[in-house]
């Protein structure tokens, strides 16, 4: 049985049955309750994960890496290095990704991608948005936990990935575990 249930044009949500393993049943209900969220919330938030992630990640040359990884990759590497090898990475696969994440490259395509990849990551991070007539300013505070060198590469890795489709300049700051960035578009 399936009901649509609307409360705005732009979402619309229906109602489905699911039969689950009974295992996978009980880590969901437990991981619910340590997030303190309804089982709903957090199953909708696997398929939002599933949909605007992972389905196309692998197919945008994207893999699992552990945080140890890339803490360990970055070692050795001067603060420059780090910054170019960032930029590098981002301008070989940064549009790209984008196009097979969404379908299409612009301000909120990237936007799209770069909130679903946060939580695929499952960063601890917030989002606040300010809009106008013209443009929307969107700042991401975001807490990875990796250390400094890792906060160098990822906000670099940010704002190469965002200026391209930007209408100011990116702004960021770091700490040893915390990025802040700010972003605009039209």
């Amino acid at each position: 049985m399936v009901r649509s249930n609307s409360t705005d044009d732009s979402k619309s949500s229906e109602n489905i049955s699911f039969r689950l393993n009974k295992d996978q049943l009980h880590e969901l209900r437990a991981e619910a309750k340590q997030k303190r969220i309804s089982l709903n919330t957090l199953v909708s938030q696997v398929v939002d994960s599933y949909v605007n992630y992972t389905l196309n990640a692998s197919k945008s040359g994207a893999l699992p890496v552990s945080k140890l990884t890339l803490m360990v990759l970055l070692e050795g590497y001067t603060e420059y290095q780090t910054k170019t090898m960032a930029h590098k990475i981002v301008d070989m696969s940064g549009k790209d990704a984008t196009l097979m994440l969404q379908g299409f490259y612009d301000f909120e395509a990237v936007l799209k991608s770069f909130e679903s990849w946060l939580r695929a990551a499952d960063f601890a991070f917030s989002h606040a948005k300010t809009q106008d007539a013209n443009r929307s300013k969107h700042t991401f505070v975001i807490n990875h936990t990796m250390g400094k060198r890792y906060s160098v590469f990822a906000a670099e890795s940010f704002k190469a990935y965002f200026e391209p489709v930007v209408t100011q300049q990116v702004m960021y700051s770091i700490t040893d575990n915390v990025i802040s960035i700010s972003v605009e578009g039209a």
